[in-house]
């Protein structure tokens, strides 16, 4: 039986002054709406294209936006959900590797503990797949998310910009191990003429 989601508005792909609220509700505006500071971005593209589905892993957050979600997150015994949402949502737009897993973990917990943010976390499990190189998952996600809304443009948008990745990342494999191979027989081959 297929059941259908929630319908909540998703961010802008570089509006930092919302931060996610339970769906059918009023999102909650924070300090970042007044606060004024340079996003740093790491543009991700592929085959030099530029895919609007990814653009939100462009935008970087400031340390201090990132401070301001963890102590909210620490303000509650126990955090809800939405706060941890918010904190991994912030996580995944540092440049830390470590910090990036550990929006991952948070996610996969909210996904499997918070039914309210499913479809939600299972984006940004899927976005921050991508941002980590772990296309494997990015691809089971989105798959996952396209079984619930196979008409959902995003989420096509999204599958795409994988497929694509994984294309890319393939033939640079092979092109490597095409190397790879030629420097091997043109070793052999200089081996066996010296052996005659």
């Amino acid at each position: 039986m297929m059941s259908s989601w929630p319908a909540p508005a998703w961010p802008g792909p570089t509006d930092l002054t919302v931060i996610w609220s339970l769906p059918h509700t009023k999102p909650q505006y924070s300090i970042f709406e007044s606060t004024h500071t340079p996003q740093k971005t790491t543009k991700i593209t592929m085959f030099r294209r530029s895919y609007p589905a990814l653009e939100e892993l462009n935008v970087t957050i400031a340390p201090e936006q990132l401070r301001i979600l963890k102590n909210q997150l620490d303000s509650e015994h126990p955090p809800s959900p939405q706060l941890l949402f918010n904190y991994a949502w912030g996580l995944l737009k540092t440049d830390a590797l470590r910090s990036q897993k550990e929006a991952l973990e948070i996610l996969a917990t909210l996904y499997r503990d918070a039914p309210s943010l499913r479809r939600e976390a299972l984006y940004y499990l899927a976005l921050g797949s991508v941002k980590t190189g772990e296309f494997t998952n990015a691809r089971r996600y989105v798959d996952s998310l396209l079984e619930k809304e196979p008409d959902n443009a995003q989420f096509k948008a999204l599958k795409q910009a994988i497929d694509d990745q994984v294309t890319q990342d393939g033939l640079i494999g092979l092109g490597i191990a095409g190397g790879v191979l030629a420097v091997g027989l043109g070793v052999l081959g200089a081996v066996m003429r010296k052996k005659r």
